[in-house]
């Protein structure tokens, strides 16, 4: 089922999410949710507080190939931060905004799976680790805009005022 975005402005996006305890079927629902809510957005990730949630749940698909495969990742951790990347970044929760963010290039997420398996997932560079990195900072009640520079801060403000 198709999930409805929270925006900017939103408190829910502001707080600090909880891990999830167990895998359970209405995790699995959820996060099944997500991935159709990512996919009808043409995103490639999608954090719980961004549908209303705050469980600690990841999906995404940087479609390195032209087949889907989406992942689900709850309760992620981030270590092995190393090197630095820079790039534009959007977000489903801020329409139309866009910004030069600095991220960690290597990266490297551990958690569970939809099934409750542990999984490691491992990035150098490159969109993965990206949507890794934003995606949980959302679970942290962080957006993208929060890690604009002043200047690029102002511009997007201007930029939200006018849209």
């Amino acid at each position: 089922m198709k999930l409805k975005i929270l925006t900017e402005g939103d408190e829910k996006l502001r707080v600090i999410c909880k891990p999830v305890p167990k895998v359970t079927a209405q995790i699995k629902k959820l996060a099944a949710d997500m991935i159709e809510t990512m996919y009808a957005a043409k995103g490639v990730g999608l954090a719980a507080p961004q549908v209303g949630s705050d469980l600690r749940i990841i999906v995404f698909d940087p479609r390195t190939s032209r087949r889907r495969k989406p992942q689900v990742l709850i309760n992620p951790v981030l270590s092995e931060l190393e090197g630095e990347i820079r790039g534009d970044e959007g977000c489903l929760s801020c329409p139309g905004l866009w910004g030069e963010v600095t991220r960690y290039a290597h990266v490297k997420a551990t958690g569970l799976n939809e099934k409750g398996e542990e999984v490691e997932i491992e990035s150098e560079g490159g969109v993965l680790s990206v949507v890794l990195q934003h995606e949980t900072d959302h679970l942290d009640g962080i957006l993208f805009l929060d890690r604009l520079d002043p200047a690029q801060q102002l511009r997007v403000m201007k930029e939200r005022e006018e849209l």
